[in-house]
């Protein structure tokens, strides 16, 4: 998923953790189905968070 969406996997979990991403667990597990992908890709893919960061300079905050 992460070279699907050219995200790290720090932003990967930012982003389900914080519901901007689709995403079920199951049994302990992270499973993100394609059609909820591909719908929430077709809507745009947000840029800037409500802080004004971007998605970007939030996954170098979890690199840091």
């Amino acid at each position: 998923m992460c070279r699907a969406l050219n995200l790290s996997k720090r932003a990967l979990q930012t982003y389900r953790v914080k519901g901007i991403i689709p995403s079920s667990m199951l049994g302990g597990k992270v499973y993100f189905r394609e059609a909820d992908i591909a719908e929430w890709l077709q809507k745009g893919k947000p840029t800037r968070m409500a802080t004004g960061k971007s998605f970007e300079e939030l996954g170098e905050l979890g690199r840091k």
